[in-house]
C-alpha cells in the first residue's frame, strides 16, 4: 500500500485536510472530480466501490501526493478501484478546478512559504 505522511512544519503537526480545503462542500466536489479523472484516465479498468467509501479514499491525507505542479495527486492501492494486475492508479485534480475551496493554508503546503 502506498499513503503519504505530510508535516505541517509551521505548527509541528501532520497536516490535515483543513490545511488544504475549507468552506462547504469540498468533499463532494473533490469526489465529483476525482470520479471524471478517474474515468477519463482508467476506464477500461475501473470497479469504482460506491460513493462513500470512494469519498473516504479521496478525502484522506495520506492519499495525497504534492509532488504535481499541476494538481493534487490522489494515491489509489491495488484493488481499491482496478484489478490487482492494473496496479497502484493516480487521479490528478487541477489545482484551478480547486480553487473555490482553498484554505488560507494551502500555498503554505504546496510551496513551504
Amino acid at each position: 500500500a502506498t499513503r503519504y505522511l505530510h508535516y505541517f512544519v509551521p505548527e509541528h503537526r501532520a497536516l490535515s485536510a483543513s490545511d488544504i480545503f475549507a468552506g462547504e462542500g469540498w468533499e463532494k466536489a473533490l469526489l465529483a472530480l476525482a470520479k471524471t479523472g478517474l474515468e477519463a484516465e482508467h476506464s477500461d479498468w475501473l470497479q469504482m466501490p460506491d460513493d462513500a467509501d470512494l469519498e473516504a479514499i479521496i478525502v484522506d491525507p495520506a492519499r495525497w501526493s504534492f509532488e504535481d505542479a499541476y494538481g493534487l495527486v490522489i494515491q489509489f492501492n491495488q484493488y481499491e478501484i482496478a484489478p490487482y494486475a492494473y496496479g497502484a492508479p493516480t487521479v490528478t485534480i487541477p489545482w484551478d478546478q480547486l480553487e473555490a475551496f482553498k484554505a488560507d493554508n494551502q500555498d503554505v503546503v504546496r510551496y513551504g512559504s
